[in-house]
């Protein structure tokens, strides 16, 4: 873990994970006195599932071809509405 001064948090990274996977996880912190606190969710552990994420590059080919087709179809409607 690391302490982000802009947040004034601590963060962890988890390692990448497949799509689908369900983490879980439980958090313990430790002071200087050697104190510490564990926080697993009473037990069950905190979980998540891993979504699955696009690349940037297919990202911006669907966002391209998105606006294609509205451009498209809105040019369509126009039409359609001039000839009724």
């Amino acid at each position: 873990m690391a302490f982000n001064m802009t947040s004034g948090l601590y963060e962890g990274t988890i390692q990448g994970q497949r799509a689908g996977t369900i983490v879980k996880y439980k958090i313990i912190a430790y002071d200087n006195a050697g104190n510490y606190i564990v926080e697993d969710n009473n037990g069950q552990y905190y979980d998540y599932t891993v979504v699955p994420e696009f690349s940037s590059p297919l990202l911006l080919v669907l966002m391209i071809l998105s606006s294609i087709f509205a451009i498209i179809t809105k040019k369509n409607w126009k039409i359609s509405l001039s000839l009724n």
